[in-house]
């Protein structure tokens, strides 16, 4: 999975203003809850890597043994229908990063060209029985594409991801079907000028600690909280933070385990 999830590597005593920059990024749809979690096992050593090594190596999706090898035997004709989808439905160029095989299908992950800037993906079935992609048949779940839309129109820096409720921003939507084209400046002007309900937007902050072998620090935790709730300038919306140690899974790019330390609902941070 080359495209990157973006993640925060943490240094003992950096607050968030000195965090450093990490290393991959995934969709919200992909990743699994922020209230549930991964725990850890001795002897499974192979199945996680740092996070600053991991690049998406060894990522996969349940049931996807098949379809991925027919996938990747098809990958530039999958690359043209997925481009093609996107152009027609959405307005909207992509460069695709990788396509992962899945039940009775491949995932086909992307990142759009110009803003807003936004990674998303989509799901190009295959027929096992002939070995066929049907390039005539690309889909997205539905509100995936759109709410990645609208998570880019809005604000991101490398520091956290963003979840938009589509029926917040709706209107906006259709304003990017009509002008995909739009300037940056132009659309952070129609959000200062849109309404939307504080909950309809979600902020996470995945962060990481710097080293191997430390458990994530209560002290940075709570460093990091208070920073957040004092900060003024940050983008309006509902924040979680989750604070990880330096492990994350290979094959499904979770981080999150029993040991992470995580504010979220129904103790999110409000930012008006």
């Amino acid at each position: 999975m080359n495209k990157k999830r973006k993640t925060i590597a943490l240094g003992i005593g950096f607050s968030v203003s000195l965090l450093l920059g990490g290393c991959f990024e995934m969709k919200s749809s992909e990743k699994q809850s922020i209230e549930e979690s991964t725990p850890r096992s001795k002897g499974e050593e192979d199945y996680y890597i740092s996070v600053q090594e991991y690049t998406g190596q060894g990522y996969k999706l349940p049931n996807g043994e098949k379809t991925d090898k027919i996938a990747k035997e098809h990958r530039k004709e999958i690359d043209k229908a997925v481009k093609k989808f996107f152009r027609e439905k959405y307005k909207t160029e992509v460069i695709v990063h990788n396509t992962v095989g899945a039940v009775d299908g491949a995932t086909v992950f992307v990142e759009s060209v110009g803003e807003p800037h936004f990674y998303t993906f989509a799901v190009i079935p295959i027929d096992l029985n002939e070995e066929e992609v049907l390039t005539d048949r690309v889909w997205s779940q539905e509100g995936e594409v759109e709410n990645a839309i609208m998570a880019g129109g809005k604000f991101s820096t490398p520091y956290y991801y963003v979840n938009a409720i589509e029926y917040e921003f709706d209107p906006l939507l259709k304003e990017y079907l009509k002008n995909p084209h739009m300037e940056k400046a132009a659309w952070k002007e129609k959000f200062k000028e849109a309404t939307f309900n504080l909950e309809g937007l979600l902020i996470t902050l995945d962060l990481y600690m710097s080293e191997p072998n430390i458990e994530p620090e209560e002290t940075i935790f709570n460093k990091i909280v208070s920073d957040i709730e004092r900060m003024e300038g940050l983008p309006s919306g509902t924040y979680s933070i989750m604070l990880n140690d330096n492990l994350i899974l290979k094959d499904s790019a979770i981080g999150t385990t029993d040991n992470s330390l995580i504010r979220t609902k129904p103790d999110s941070i409000i930012k008006e």
